[in-house]
């Protein structure tokens, strides 16, 4: 992308983002009723690290968050939507739509547009929770490719502790060229595995996956094994 008007795009984001953040400041009904979490995951991609909050606006709640690994900065915010919530039980059914966008603050540029859909569900002592999201590189950078990323998972609860279940994670090519300049393959990453998570205390999470990578190209070096350890607090 011309230099230019790279720069001209990074600072409109930057100025839109400080505009943002400082109108949910001043909007917020009530600064008691923002809910805030931390979460760091470590996996194959190194540690990384989230920081986000809800912020009521009258009906509605717009939730937002930070994600940071490396020199590399992510912002998302989108509107928090409460399908199904019964009062007499836990049973729940939320979206959550989202736009992000990613900078690196290396090279001083916005490197990726994020649109992302999550879903959180209970279901008596079911959890269902589900990430999908689309990394697009191509408008930053004319020879980045895009990809497609989803993460799926359903936990039983054995107790009030420990819960227990299936975890899918698939990463697609949506577009790009290997070093060779051949189109990549369509299917870049399949793991499939178990996920454990332990409640660590009051408002504290955590998480352990622990899978196999499907993908004979993915395999190589480590038979093919893939894992994740989660943090989250919630306040």
């Amino acid at each position: 992308m011309n230099y230019k008007i790279s720069s001209i795009i990074w600072k409109f984001g930057i100025i839109s983002l400080l505009t943002v953040m400082s109108n949910i400041q001043l909007i917020a009904e009530d600064e008691s009723n923002i809910s805030g979490w931390f979460r760091t995951d470590t996996d194959s991609h190194g540690t990384q690290i989230w920081f986000g909050a809800s912020h009521p606006f009258g009906g509605l709640e717009i939730d937002s968050d930070i994600y940071v690994v490396g020199a590399t900065g992510e912002f998302d915010i989108g509107p928090l939507f409460t399908l199904i919530k019964k009062e007499d039980s836990k049973d729940s059914l939320v979206v959550l739509p989202m736009i992000g966008l990613t900078f690196d603050f290396e090279a001083m540029n916005i490197a990726t547009f994020v649109p992302q859909l999550y879903t959180f569900s209970t279901i008596g002592s079911i959890y269902f929770e589900s990430w999908l999201m689309s990394f697009l590189n191509s408008p930053f950078d004319e020879e980045a490719g895009n990809q497609f990323y989803t993460r799926n998972f359903l936990l039983y609860a054995l107790g009030d502790v420990v819960s227990v279940g299936p975890q899918l994670e698939v990463t697609l090519n949506l577009s790009g060229k290997d070093e060779s300049g051949n189109e990549l393959d369509s299917l870049a990453s399949c793991a499939i595995g178990g996920k454990v998570h332990l409640k660590y205390g009051k408002n504290n999470t955590l998480g352990l996956f622990l899978g196999s990578e499907i993908r004979e190209e993915e395999r190589e070096g480590n038979d093919g094994i893939v894992g994740r350890l989660t943090f989250v607090r919630k306040w």
